[in-house]
């Protein structure tokens, strides 16, 4: 298990490595090895957890997550391999200078699912400022940051600097919204916001749109129940 872990640790630090090389200097090879790395790190993943790994790849880069799950790419030494559709988009973005951001979006959404926040919000914030329009990275970093600062509990009253990051997490997560209002990840992020903030109307107006588009969870029903309690 410890070798494993290892791996990994290893894989990952050579992801990030690559796709910094990648944001400066693009090529064929770097891109296949930058593919084999993601590839390999997938496939130590439950199916649950790499599943979620390409539902990102898909909404980050706006294709359409129902289209043919398998694509052939042809490497650089003329080995043609079968893999899920997000990756071949993944590899065609990285050879147009357009893909790098991608991997330090989803090792901080990975680091985020693992409960680790701090480090999480580093690839985040770094990301961010490679891509400050794209409206999933917008959300992950919201989301990331009120995962930081609540660990299950509001504090009364939230201290000046939580209080700042927190408004700013909220503007994030509304320009996600705005880009996508008929994603109902993007008003959780939001409504659990503004919940936190003791925002209650909207965090009702969000939280109850998530349930209509059959997004819902027990978060989801807690933040209600509060806002129900205090308004």
């Amino acid at each position: 298990m410890s070798r494993a872990i290892a791996c990994q640790g290893q894989l990952l630090d050579a992801l990030f490595v690559l796709a910094e090389v990648c944001e400066s200097q693009v090529s064929p090879a770097i891109a296949d090895e930058l593919i084999k790395c993601y590839a390999i790190w997938l496939k130590m993943m439950s199916p649950e957890r790499a599943q979620s790994q390409l539902e990102q790849i898909a909404l980050a880069i706006e294709i359409d997550g129902n289209e043919a799950n398998a694509e052939e790419l042809t490497l650089r030494n003329g080995t043609r391999v079968s893999l899920p559709v997000a990756i071949v988009v993944l590899h065609r973005q990285v050879l147009q200078g357009e893909g790098t951001w991608l991997i330090p979006l989803l090792q901080g959404t990975d680091l985020a699912s693992s409960e680790q926040y701090a480090e999480a919000l580093i690839k985040l914030k770094h990301t961010h400022q490679l891509r400050p329009d794209n409206s999933l990275i917008a959300n992950n970093l919201a989301w990331t940051t009120l995962q930081l600062h609540s660990g299950g509990h509001q504090a009364e009253p939230l201290a000046p600097q939580v209080q700042a990051e927190l408004e700013n997490a909220w503007e994030l997560a509304n320009s996600a919204v705005t880009r996508h209002p008929d994603e109902p990840a993007f008003r959780e992020t939001r409504g659990q916001l503004a919940g936190h903030l003791k925002r209650w109307v909207e965090a009702v107006d969000d939280l109850s749109e998530c349930v209509t588009m059959g997004h819902n969870s027990p978060a989801i029903q807690a933040t209600l129940k509060r806002a129900g309690m205090s308004l």
